[in-house]
């Protein structure tokens, strides 16, 4: 994971509002899945799971996305006063975020959903109508987290109408635009925070079983103990967090669906060739050989609802230097 400490600061506290809720429809609790509850310990008996079936998508659905529009100047999400609204995120950046930043992370998501060739299927449609539904929203910053401090501090009495905006906009972690003197992770920054909002709040949706992060039956579960269990994936970095074990739970399995990804995508080892000891996994074919689980739910879902990015594209926009 990058920028590991600061992402404990936010992170925790934003799956803490949804997950606990708040006011309209935001803090969103995740559907009701049944099957095993994860325990304190966070493992489980797979022996006591049944398969998790799911209908194919349409894949010879058609549908091509919207151009990308430059950002809205606006107060309509404080505390952020510029936005985009597109095809289920809408993308809120603070006021020293830069107008092209902005731009370049939703240019990201639309390359996600298929970019220019249009949607993958159905379940892209499904993905984008479950996040709209929910007015999921993708907070912007710049630099750190902590940098907004004192009074500027993430809170209603610096920022009125701040509560309301979250609390009615489910969102899960910040994208931060980094300072000019440190470029070199601002890619890994973008993709890594855009899927765990694509995971928690729209997989967790159209794959309520697949994808739950509180069923110890659901395939992402199960995948993310054999990574475990097999020395491939390294949690023990989250254990400061460990003694909440809801949160605790709900972060390690966004982390690995996010290694998963990108792993699958067979692009891991040009973003992050050094991930040891968290992730040891470094391309498609060795996650085919040594984690079946991950790769068939890669194969079973991810697959056919986001596209590729491909490194290329990906540092076109985000060059480390």
């Amino acid at each position: 994971m990058t920028k590991l400490k600061k992402s404990y600061l936010f992170i925790s506290l934003i799956i803490i509002l949804f997950s606990c809720g708040g006011g309209g429809d935001g803090g969103i609790e995740p559907p009701s899945d049944g099957g095993n509850p994860i325990s304190n310990s966070g493992s489980s008996n797979s022996s006591t799971c049944t398969a998790n079936n799911i209908t194919a998508p349409n894949i010879s659905f058609s549908r091509s996305l919207d151009p990308l529009t430059q950002p809205i100047s606006s107060n309509q999400y404080p505390p952020y006063d510029k936005f985009i609204d597109y095809e289920g995120i809408i993308f809120a950046g603070m006021d020293d975020v830069s107008s092209d930043f902005v731009y370049k992370v939703a240019q990201t998501y639309r390359e996600l959903l298929g970019g220019d060739d249009g949607m993958k299927s159905s379940w892209t449609a499904d993905l984008i109508n479950k996040m709209d539904d929910k007015s999921v929203l993708q907070r912007i910053i710049y630099g750190e987290y902590d940098d907004y401090s004192g009074d500027r501090a993430f809170d209603e009495r610096n920022y009125p109408g701040f509560d309301n905006t979250h609390d009615n906009n489910p969102n899960v972690d910040v994208i931060g635009e980094s300072k000019p003197n440190d470029k070199s992770g601002q890619v890994n920054e973008v993709i890594e925070h855009i899927l765990h909002t694509i995971t928690v709040l729209g997989f967790n949706y159209i794959f309520p079983e697949k994808y739950s992060y509180t069923n110890a039956c659901s395939d992402v579960y199960l995948a993310m103990q054999e990574a475990i269990s097999e020395g491939y994936y390294d949690v023990s970095s989250y254990d400061d967090i460990k003694n909440d074990s809801e949160i605790y739970g709900r972060i390690i399995v966004q982390e690995f669906a996010y290694w998963m990804i990108i792993t699958g995508w067979d692009i891991k080892k040009d973003l992050l060739p050094n991930s040891a000891p968290e992730w040891t996994v470094n391309s498609a074919s060795e996650m085919q050989s040594l984690l079946p689980l991950s790769h068939a739910l890669y194969e079973e879902t991810v697959k056919d609802i986001l596209k590729n990015p491909t490194s290329e594209f990906l540092l076109s926009l985000f060059p480390r230097s």
